[in-house]
């Protein structure tokens, strides 16, 4: 089953990921953009070190990346892929991945974030296999983005209202999780 996490930057998608992990069994969590992360170390030659500063603020422009920002960049190569190979290219790889490595029970995707990369998991997986998560939060949103929130047909789908603190936020995604009846015993 494949759990997607949708919203604009910074409402909160890694951090909903890692309460997902915390209480489902068997949950691998992975992103989208593993394809672009991993290309643009290896172009730009970034050390580990480097690479957890970009984690922490992508938007910070950076003369390891020639005073372009970590997200810039990543967009900017998804944008040459999207070009050649069409705009769900990165649902497409992760799809050959996950194939491959992934043989976890759940998936965690927390970087979903075009209507076209979610339906063509959708597509594959089946809408019954696909579960959407959108997440707002104050003075989040898509400006200045490729990103938008997903519009597709799939049986479960909920959107969270990340304002609070950290407890209630957890909360607030196991809720759903119970509802949806995907934690054992509960």
């Amino acid at each position: 089953m494949i759990i997607l996490l949708n919203g604009p930057p910074n409402s909160g998608k890694d951090t909903a990921a890692n309460f997902i992990v915390k209480i489902l069994p068997q949950v691998n969590h992975a992103k989208l953009s593993r394809p672009l992360k991993a290309a643009v170390i290896n172009i730009f030659d970034l050390s580990s070190g480097t690479l957890r500063f970009f984690n922490e603020d992508s938007d910070l422009e950076s003369p390891f990346l020639f005073g372009d920002t970590y997200r810039k960049v990543q967009t900017d190569l998804f944008h040459h892929l999207e070009a050649q190979y069409g705009p769900d290219i990165l649902a497409r790889m992760f799809i050959r991945y996950a194939k491959k490595n992934i043989a976890a029970k759940y998936i965690v995707l927390s970087d979903c974030g075009r209507t076209v990369e979610a339906q063509a998991l959708v597509d594959h997986f089946g809408k019954a296999e696909v579960i959407l998560i959108q997440l707002t939060r104050r003075g989040c949103n898509f400006g200045n983005d490729i990103r938008e929130y997903a519009k597709i047909n799939c049986d479960k789908r909920a959107c969270i209202d990340n304002n609070h603190d950290l407890e209630i936020f957890e909360a607030q995604i196991k809720r759903v999780l119970i509802k949806w009846r995907l934690l054992d015993g509960e």
